[in-house]
């Protein structure tokens, strides 16, 4: 009796951690838009007020919800006390340490941290093109992610049925 309990907690597990592997996959294809979402949002702030990114941030921290939020009030936070460090420099440090706590890969969010890059030298119509260029290519690693986002479901939610699967004819 308690060999058939422990299999099927060991089979219930198992399958819970492919429907977990899923929802990590989905929560990073939405961590993606969001990020998409903020890049239009500096670009419509800058396009149409001809606002600055230091004056931007607010704005756009009041459109957006959820931790993006808290991330974008950390750079105005720390751009008002630290003079001496750049805008590209506190926007790397601030939404690396934001986004380390999500299922997205470096090479996905490298766009969205590398668009101030080139802050100086541009005047507002090449930080748009650059926010643009950033945002396009974010949008193509959501395309590729929605492409595979069944593939990997199914994928996870087998392994894990399969491993549960294995592990209970090996208790037997």
């Amino acid at each position: 009796m308690l060999r058939i309990i422990g299999i099927i907690f060991i089979f219930t597990g198992s399958i819970g951690l492919g429907i977990f592997y899923k929802q990590q996959y989905e929560e990073g294809t939405r961590i993606l838009y969001q990020l998409k979402r903020i890049l239009e949002l500096f670009i419509s702030e800058i396009s149409y007020g001809k606002a600055t990114l230091h004056e931007c941030l607010n704005c756009v921290a009041d459109k957006i919800q959820g931790p993006g939020r808290e991330a974008l009030c950390g750079v105005a936070g720390r751009l008002k006390e630290e003079e001496e460090c750049t805008f590209s420099a506190i926007w790397k440090e601030e939404m690396e340490r934001y986004l380390k706590d999500f299922p997205v890969k470096k090479e996905e969010i490298a766009p969205f941290l590398d668009f101030t890059g080139n802050e100086g030298i541009m005047d507002l119509m090449m930080q748009v093109r650059a926010m643009e260029q950033s945002r396009d290519r974010l949008a193509t690693f959501i395309k590729k992610r929605e492409e595979n986002a069944e593939k990997q479901g199914k994928l996870s939610l087998c392994l894990g049925g399969m491993g549960g699967l294995f592990l209970t004819i090996v208790l037997i």
